[in-house]
């Protein structure tokens, strides 16, 4: 087991937001969320995110090469900064005021789903506390002391968590040998390993679990059996991605029917999949 394993069982997945919705509207933010947008938010920031403390100062951050995804986030919220940084050569929403810091912190307390998401929320959740009980501080008293939950949830395929994480870490891939068409479902996560178990069963049990990085503990499930894609295909119909990568999902599905109808096996249905293949997460 990792160190960064959070020790406690997990919860079933249940998120709740009270907290971070009370405090948004004293706030005077006028945004409305539904809880599935926020159970997407959450899985997105899970995969794509970053929580770092810095003398006493938090940092969180969403990084895209998509604008559009983390306008959407910044215009919703109403809150962070966001800009394109030329040293990533990307977009970035960046959250690091003590308000803002304060209510991704009480949106993601006990709702979260990666054990070492968590270790960063609890150094996060200690600077805050710190600000928040300093009587110099502009800050003081701002809301109660945050006490972190510690346990991660469940992944589930009755919420859009798995839909966010997906957006931001998920692969839909098709390799092409002859006439031999294999497509691929993929997610990589450092440190998920008995998470992506749990996703592995969810969506039938066929599946292949391997660390591509020792050194920073990633892992990779794939999923390539055409019965568990069914069941991955029926996820994201019934939960649609919202970045660009629903467009790839799109073919990618037109090309599983097109292998399910043994379209795979003549040299016309081959040259027709080659082309939906480009067209497939196309940088890269």
């Amino acid at each position: 087991m990792s160190s960064l394993i959070i020790p406690n069982p997990p919860y079933p997945s249940k998120r709740k937001y009270q907290k971070f919705r009370l405090f948004y509207k004293a706030s005077g933010f006028k945004g409305e969320f539904t809880d599935e947008w926020l159970d997407w938010f959450i899985g997105f920031f899970e995969a794509d995110g970053c929580i770092s403390t810095y003398k006493n100062r938090n940092y969180l951050i969403l990084t895209q090469k998509e604008e559009a995804i983390l306008s959407e986030i910044f215009n919703a919220l109403g809150f962070g900064r966001l800009f394109f940084d030329k040293n990533v050569n990307a977009w970035r929403w960046n959250v690091s005021d003590v308000k803002g810091a304060a209510l991704l912190i009480l949106l993601l307390n006990g709702n979260l789903v990666v054990p070492y998401r968590i270790t960063q929320l609890d150094k996060a959740v200690k600077a805050l506390n710190s600000t928040l009980s300093n009587p110099k501080s502009r800050n003081y008293g701002l809301i109660e002391p945050v006490v972190l939950i510690d346990r991660p949830l469940l992944p589930s395929l009755n919420d859009s968590w798995l839909r966010g994480f997906t957006d931001g870490e998920g692969c839909f891939n098709v390799e092409i040998r002859k006439y031999d068409v294999r497509l691929r479902f993929l997610l990589d996560q450092n440190d998920f390993e008995e998470a992506f178990k749990l996703i592995r069963d969810m969506f039938g049990g066929k599946g292949s679990l391997y660390l591509r990085s020792v050194k920073n503990k990633t892992w990779r499930l794939q999923i390539s059996d055409l019965d568990c894609l069914a069941n991955v295909i029926e996820y994201y119909t019934h939960f649609p991605l919202r970045t660009k990568k629903n467009l790839s999902f799109q073919k990618w599905v037109n090309i599983y029917n097109m292998v399910l109808n043994g379209d795979g096996n003549t040299a016309e249905g081959l040259a027709q999949i080659s082309v939906l293949k480009k067209d497939i997460n196309p940088k890269g």
